[in-house]
This record gives structure tokens, sequence and C-alpha cells, in this order.
């Protein structure tokens, strides 16, 4: 029989992030899991990408699951095909409505994402990830790293 101490805690990163982001809690749950983001495929869905997480978690059987930003997002989906004893989100929203007013009113400008200049971002990063940064902002400095390694392309 499973204990919470050898049940696994399953967490999702946020995008553009990955393991990284959860190494504290590494330390405190021996047992946690932080899925790798596979590459979408050319016609996925949220639902059948999740669908593909779902099948790759079945064989740790039980567990707790739960996800950072977009990856408690990603997590709550998983959970409808998982049961899992519980669903945890750190920083994220259960639905839409609970996203910042900020982000809600974003939403019409969705179809200019594509035109986003994401290389471009990421290459005016670096500087914010070495020198006085790093002294100041260590933690910033690792998200910055992140999405500075992050694949843009699907």
């Amino acid at each position: 029989m499973a204990t919470v101490d050898s049940t696994p805690l399953v967490l999702f990163s946020g995008l553009a992030a990955d393991a990284n982001v959860f190494n504290p809690q590494k330390l405190a749950f021996p047992q946690l899991l932080v899925p790798d983001w596979s590459t979408p495929l050319r016609d996925d869905t949220l639902s059948s990408y999740c669908d593909r997480l779902a099948d790759s978690l079945r064989p740790h059987g039980d567990a707790f699951i739960g996800g950072a930003s977009f990856g408690g997002i990603i997590a709550l989906h998983v959970a409808r095909r998982l049961r899992p004893l519980a669903v945890v989100l750190i920083g994220s929203a259960r639905s839409p409505d609970e996203l910042p007013a900020l982000v809600r009113l974003a939403r019409p400008f969705k179809p200019l994402i594509p035109l986003m200049p994401v290389k471009l971002l990421q290459f005016l990063c670096c500087p914010a990830a070495s020198g006085v940064a790093q002294r100041i902002a260590p933690h910033l400095c690792a998200i910055v790293r992140q999405f500075r390694g992050s694949k843009p392309a699907v």
C-alpha cells in the first residue's frame, strides 16, 4: 500500500520553464516527478496533448498532481484523465475567469501572438541573466535563462 512518503508528486512547470524551477521542492519531496514538456504535434489540441501526458503518467499509479502557472492548467486537464489523490495549483488558475484583468483584456490581441519576435526577446533578455542582475535577483535570472533556452517554434 502506498504511503504519502512514497506516493508520486507530479508537478508541471510553467511555460518556458523546466524541472529546475522545482529544485527546492525536490529536497522536500524525493518522490517528485517533473515531466518534460514534449513537443506538441502539429494538429494537437490542449485535450489531445494532455491525453498523451496522462498516458505517460499512468504507470506511476495513484499520485498527487500539480503545476505552476500554465503547468497548473495542464495539471487540471491531466487530472480529469487520471483521477489523482489531489491537485495542487501554484500561481495558476482553475478557469479563465480567474486570470488577472490585464490578461483577460489582452485576449483580443491573441491573433498577434504568431507575429511576436520570440527569438529576439530571448536574445534581448541575455543581459538580464548576468552580472549585477545575478546578484540582485538570482531566481529571476534562472527563469530568464530557462526562457532563453526554450523552443518557441511550435
